[in-house]
């Protein structure tokens, strides 16, 4: 994480598997298979930072659905 510059943060959501990118590198990858998952059904999303006091900010977000 650049501490007081900005990061670049990806999120890749396809079917059951999610990939956390942070600043090009992968950081973390969740496959989650089960059928009655509320991770596997269409919706919503938002974005969410844990941990007082901070600021938050954010810039270019970008939304793009892959066929």
């Amino acid at each position: 994480v650049k501490d007081g510059e900005w990061n670049q943060y990806t999120i890749v959501a396809r079917g059951s598997v999610i990939l956390h990118i942070l600043n090009g590198r992968l950081m973390a990858v969740l496959v989650d298979d089960d059928p009655s998952s509320t991770n596997n059904v269409s919706g919503l999303f938002g974005l969410q930072i844990e941990g007082t006091p901070c600021k938050v900010s954010f810039r270019d977000l970008w939304l793009r659905k892959i066929d």
